[in-house]
């Protein structure tokens, strides 16, 4: 058997959408929503946001993951926040330690989610200042 291996990124690696648009179904028209990063309530401009990017997780592992586990780290709902789009954007493919929720709380819950993320895929932890005892400690 012949295993083709995937040097470059790209976001059919993880699989198609389907995962996360499940969780995102009739999110355009949900009242109330609340954005994963600031609290505020979500008005309509909302995109699910992988907390851990995916591109981040390709050039710190997932490159060689199995496309299984690539296409369940993608679909995972502790990996899927609600976000305002422009959020989404700018927050792009960046680690935890080139973007952070400007809110302490926020911050705290968003390195706690990505502790536990990087240890159920056996992810390196990035180097970041904890903020708001985010590992609870």
């Amino acid at each position: 058997m012949c295993f083709r291996i995937q040097k470059r990124y790209g976001r059919a690696a993880f699989g198609s959408a389907y995962a996360y648009e499940r969780f995102s179904a009739g999110l355009q028209a949900a009242q109330g929503w609340v954005d994963a990063y600031s609290e505020r309530t979500l008005d309509g401009d909302t995109q699910i946001d992988h907390v851990v990017p995916l591109k981040w997780a390709w050039d710190h592992g997932a490159s060689g993951w199995s496309r299984r586990k690539r296409r369940r780290f993608a679909g995972d709902l502790l990996n899927l926040a609600v976000t305002t789009a422009s959020t989404n954007e700018s927050k792009g493919a960046k680690g935890l330690d080139e973007w952070m929720p400007e809110d302490a709380m926020r911050a705290g819950a968003y390195t706690k989610r990505w502790a536990l993320l990087c240890d159920r895929y056996g992810l390196p932890f990035p180097n970041a200042p904890l903020r708001g005892d985010a590992m609870g400690r």
